[in-house]
């Protein structure tokens, strides 16, 4: 039980630490990033929930396809190979 609570009240502090404390100088002047750097995130986000929703669209037309070269081996070497 002292364990415990010795344990929460240092996780309590880091906590405090981290997220309550007071910023420091050199963070001062952070701005938001811009939109070449949030664009990638968006279409990531999108097709995340798509793939969500309709998860038999990526299997039916990207892997299984891929799948099916792979096990056809000639075709695959002949793919490979130059």
């Amino acid at each position: 039980v002292i364990s415990s609570a010795l344990t929460l009240g240092m996780y309590l502090k880091v906590i405090q630490t981290a997220f309550l404390g007071r910023t420091p100088e050199a963070l001062e002047d952070v701005r938001d990033p811009p939109v070449s750097m949030l664009l990638p995130i968006v279409i990531l986000t999108v097709l995340i929930i798509i793939f969500g929703i309709l998860p038999a669209l990526p299997i039916d037309s990207i892997i299984q396809p891929a799948v099916e070269a792979v096990k056809a081996q000639s075709n695959y070497i002949s793919a490979v190979l130059p």
